[in-house]
């Protein structure tokens, strides 16, 4: 069988250009990253030079299921089928190489380095401990909660030092204020919104990468905290909120640590 598209897909095994695959699912794209991955390893000193990367772990384990089938599958295709014949064609060449180079991977399939985008970041991470910073081994974890806590530790952090952005300091100060300076309080409300982010981080921030958008999330949030402290506080809001404005000036210009752990939790979990 020959793929109607098979003018194509020759081109796109050549080793001298960057390629974009763009097709349906069931089309054929893993198949041509199988024969890319082939053509690749023929050129190669070792097989750990070449690596594809994935999202998961059984599409990293399908691309080496397929490298390794086409190299131990030696019966030649038959006649007529274009598809067939190309993907013998490169299995055979990188058996050649194999057997000049020593690398003995139908015994050692643990060379062929198909791993996730995570794996490849972690084995890097590895073999460059001093420059990663980083050290020991690393392990994926699927729950990113205290990143996120980090991260909005951090925001904050940087927010109520003596040198933050104006706009800034008052949006996390307002923030503050409407949760009675409880830090952990507002980073549990925080956090669960992070982890909802898919929701409404297209909607509030759009689709460009902008410096700006954590900086109109927080404004976001403060605006959203005042009205909730409005609906509360009646017609007290305004006065309560000018003496609030009123005394930032000077919040700002105390001591960065002591402004600081002000507003941050305690290690057992209250306001500091």
């Amino acid at each position: 069988m020959t793929p109607p598209d098979q003018t194509a897909r020759a081109r796109a095994l050549r080793l001298d250009r960057h390629v974009v695959a763009i097709a349906p699912a069931g089309s054929g794209k893993t198949g041509l990253l199988v024969q890319r991955f082939l053509a690749a390893l023929a050129t190669c000193d070792r097989p750990e030079q070449v690596v594809a990367i994935t999202f998961t772990t059984k599409a990293a384990a399908e691309i080496r299921d397929r490298v390794l089938a086409a190299l131990t599958h030696t019966a030649p295709p038959p006649a007529g089928d274009d598809y067939a014949a190309q993907h013998f064609a490169l299995a055979e060449a990188v058996r050649a190489r194999d057997a000049a180079l020593g690398w003995a991977l139908a015994d050692t399939p643990s060379r062929l380095r198909a791993q996730t985008i995570d794996g490849l970041n972690a084995a890097i991470a590895a073999e460059l401990p001093l420059l990663s910073g980083l050290g020991g081994r690393l392990t994926v974890s699927d729950d990113p909660r205290g990143l996120i806590e980090a991260a909005v530790d951090g925001v904050f952090d940087a927010a109520l030092r003596p040198q933050a952005d104006a706009e800034l300091f008052a949006a996390a100060s307002g923030l503050l204020a409407a949760v009675d300076n409880r830090l952990d309080s507002l980073t549990q409300s925080l956090v669960e919104l992070m982890e909802r982010r898919d929701q409404w981080s297209r909607d509030l921030l759009g689709a460009t990468d902008d410096d700006s958008a954590p900086l109109a999330l927080l404004v976001e949030l403060q605006c959203e905290a005042q009205q909730r402290l409005s609906d509360v506080l009646g017609r007290d809001t305004e006065r309560l909120l000018e003496a609030l404005r009123l005394a930032a000036p000077d919040c700002r210009q105390g001591n960065d640590h002591n402004q600081r752990d002000r507003f941050r939790r305690g290690r057992d979990g209250n306001a500091a």
